[in-house]
């Protein structure tokens, strides 16, 4: 998820990632649990392999409790930036980022470095999309494994 503020910054001024947003304005509206099914969280899924592990931890979740997450915290039109005082995240950033991805444009990771106070790696991946942990597993297991290897001997944190 990019930066609160980065993602402010581009539903404020980028019309595209308005509209690239559209469904996170839905699933705010009163009731959107009800329109979501597992078949239909499904076919948004782009791995098959993966499918049936997200088929089974659909069946035992609570939909409501889904959309919380956009109800309860994505930003609401009319949009804004943030402009309050900033409180820097206080501990080393590694961010990974699907360039593919097509719920969050890459605008959303301008600046993203003035919000962090410690270390801030940033990887993306081209031609990967939104399920980056799904469509590029063995690289972001790789990558976060060699990211924390780093951090626990107090090396600087670099991607190897």
């Amino acid at each position: 998820m990019p930066h609160p503020r980065a993602m402010a910054r581009e539903l404020t001024h980028n019309l595209q990632q308005q509209q690239h947003s559209k469904y996170a304005r839905k699933l705010q509206q009163e009731g959107s649990h009800k329109l979501l099914t597992v078949e239909r969280l499904l076919s948004v899924v782009p791995v098959q392999e993966a499918k049936e592990h997200y088929e089974e931890a659909w069946q035992r979740s609570d939909f409501a409790a889904m959309v919380a997450y956009y109800q309860q915290n994505y930003l609401r039109l009319p949009y804004q930036e943030d402009v309050s005082p900033l409180v820097k995240v206080q501990c080393p950033v590694l961010q990974m980022h699907a360039l593919a991805d097509v719920a969050l444009l890459p605008g959303t990771l301008n600046d993203t470095w003035m919000w962090v106070e410690q270390d801030y790696a940033l990887v993306t991946l081209p031609s990967v999309g939104h399920f980056v942990h799904v469509e590029a597993a063995d690289f972001v297991t790789r990558t976060i494994a060699s990211w924390l290897q780093k951090s626990l001997n107090g090396k600087p944190h670099s991607i190897s």
